[in-house]
């Protein structure tokens, strides 16, 4: 795992294992993950990213009903966008520079295959997780 001053970690999933990475850098796990681009993997991997007590992991396509646009745009005007929100310079810095690695092909990401293994059978989806305990979320027996 990569640590930079005045930046983000940046966890490379061909080294490192980014579940067990984020866990080790939050100490147990996130509070908030947040999946945005409509993988089931990427969306396992938020889900097992969370604090087990109290980690809360949002699935941004699913949560708001509608899909998820992604628009291109180029690293001057995606540098002008942060600046204009108020993000800071090395923050902005640190955004771009990943960017650039991974349009050049650095890996980033891994599928973890933890929940098969804690669990001894392929994962569901949050979804069916949804519809199998609806009355549950309702407050009924």
């Amino acid at each position: 795992m990569q640590k930079c001053e005045h930046s983000p970690h940046l966890i490379d999933g061909s080294k490192d294992d980014p579940v067990k990475a984020i866990r080790d850098l939050t100490g147990g796990g996130a509070d908030y993950t947040f999946e945005c681009i409509g993988n089931v993997d990427v969306m396992r991997q938020a889900l097992e990213c969370c604090d087990p007590g109290w980690g809360v992991a949002v699935i941004i396509g699913d949560a708001s009903g509608r899909s998820v646009e992604y628009v291109a745009e180029s690293p001057e005007e995606a540098r002008e966008r942060l600046l204009r929100a108020g993000a800071p310079a090395w923050s902005i810095d640190s955004m771009l520079a990943l960017a650039a690695y991974q349009r050049v092909g650095g890996p980033t990401a891994m599928v973890s295959e933890a929940v098969a293994w804690l669990l001894g059978r392929p994962p569901g989806s949050f979804s069916q997780f949804v519809q199998d305990y609806a009355s549950a979320f309702r407050g009924q027996p």
